[in-house]
């Protein structure tokens, strides 16, 4: 689980910051590709435990949302050894999805469907967030292509 406290951008600290590129290759915008595909594999976790919610001795399943985020940002760090070199490329891992074993139920089920709907909502804001995050890297490369004030 993922605490709602924790700092939107914290898993875009980069050493490159602040340096002009490609906008669709960028630290910034691969790491949001990253949090998205984090974002769309929970979302299809967490609505497997809403659908199993009265499946006899199923699991709750779920992605650890930060531990995630942190992978990919470790995966971003990428070292140039010479300022002419091209950043390399960032690998595509899956997010890892784990299964709470936790007893629950007499049945063996462990779902608590009032927390998966709140999961959801929770993480559908985070998703949202991710996507204004992204567009605004987007406005921003429209504003210097086009040269506006």
């Amino acid at each position: 689980m993922w605490a709602a406290s924790a700092p939107a951008e914290a898993f875009l600290v980069h050493a490159g910051a602040g340096k002009m590129g490609d906008p669709f290759s960028s630290w910034q915008v691969r790491g949001i590709e990253q949090a998205l595909g984090v974002a769309v594999r929970r979302h299809q976790a967490l609505t497997d435990n809403v659908a199993n919610a009265d499946t006899p001795g199923y699991k709750r399943q779920d992605v650890r949302f930060w531990g995630e985020l942190r992978r990919a940002q470790e995966r971003l760090a990428v070292t140039r050894t010479h300022s002419g070199h091209l950043p390399g490329a960032v690998p595509g891992n899956s997010p890892q999805v784990v299964r709470d074993t936790t007893a629950g139920r007499p049945d063996g089920n462990n779902v608590d469907i009032e927390f998966e709907l709140a999961s959801l909502a929770e993480n559908g804001l985070w998703y949202q967030a991710l996507l204004r995050q992204l567009g605004a890297r987007f406005a921003m490369w429209r504003t210097v292509i086009e040269g506006r004030k």
